[in-house]
């Protein structure tokens, strides 16, 4: 099977406004991995500012480390969002209690587990346990994907306040249509309260063409939603009471990092929140 491009499933990219700190934001979203590395020149062109500008811009990152020269004048990310990485990982009290749990699991019912979190209309995988799917695209830390598709965004959604759902569907109602959600605000409302209800989400070949996923929620304190946990499977001859099963070790999986992680005194400093 030819595997789908990770371009595919790439999150829109929402609008800025155009303060200083935006239209940098701006330019380091520009480094992709369909497009690594961007010369001052091309910049210019691409964004429509002024040359001294970018090379002010320019100059600022590579100062911090967020860009680095390369080999024919161009410029690619920095080492400076390495170290960012290396103390997201040590700080976030997520990332201590959930990945045992996700190898005790991985255990039991094979394939991957994820654990997942969001920004703004974006999903993206925090860790990976398990093993990495051998056919359409990779699901490593990093991999982030619209709020509109597979599991892990439907039982996000799920769980988020009225008052943002409101905003997004006034904003998405397009792309919530296309993915099935709702063709309008009370469909979409009661689409996702009897997600909320159920206490997970299951799709299949949505993500990752070839698996099935469930998905449950995880909060850092009652009724405040942090990420989720998805199980992965191969899709191929999956039986419905086989993914139930799994959609039940989701449920119980989240259930106990939930647990953990309240214990662990999520309302501390180091916990991130994640917003729209």
């Amino acid at each position: 099977m030819e595997k789908t491009k990770e371009s595919a499933i790439e999150p829109k990219r929402s609008a800025r406004p155009s303060s200083s700190a935006s239209k940098v934001l701006q330019l380091l979203d520009l480094f992709t991995l369909e497009t690594p590395v961007w010369t001052a020149e091309a910049l210019v062109r691409k964004l429509g500012m002024g040359q001294a500008t970018i090379y002010r811009y320019i100059g600022d990152l590579q100062d911090a480390g967020f860009l680095a020269a390369a080999a024919g004048g161009g410029y690619v990310l920095g080492p400076r969002f390495i170290v960012f990485d290396r103390e997201i990982r040590l700080a976030d009290p997520l990332l201590q209690v959930a990945p045992q749990i996700m190898r005790d699991v991985g255990q039991r019912v094979g394939g991957t587990q994820l654990l997942c979190s969001f920004y703004g209309t974006t999903v993206v995988t925090i860790h990976q346990e398990g093993q990495q799917p051998s056919h359409g695209v990779s699901l490593e830390r990093g991999r982030q994907w619209p709020l509109f598709r597979g599991s892990p965004s439907r039982i996000l959604l799920a769980h988020m306040p009225v008052s943002s759902l409101r905003a997004l569907f006034i904003e998405h109602a397009d792309e919530i249509r296309a993915a099935g959600l709702g063709d309008s605000w009370p469909s979409f409302h009661d689409h996702l309260k009897a997600l909320r209800r159920a206490g997970y989400s299951i799709a299949k070949d949505e993500i990752n063409v070839g698996s099935a996923g469930a998905s449950s929620p995880i909060f850092r304190e009652p009724g405040v939603i942090t990420g989720c946990l998805c199980l992965f499977v191969p899709s191929k001859d999956l039986r419905p009471e086989e993914l139930d099963t799994l959609a039940e070790t989701a449920v119980e999986a989240g259930k106990r990092i939930t647990e953990r992680l309240q214990q662990f005194g999520a309302r501390n400093q180091a916990f991130p929140s994640a917003r729209l």
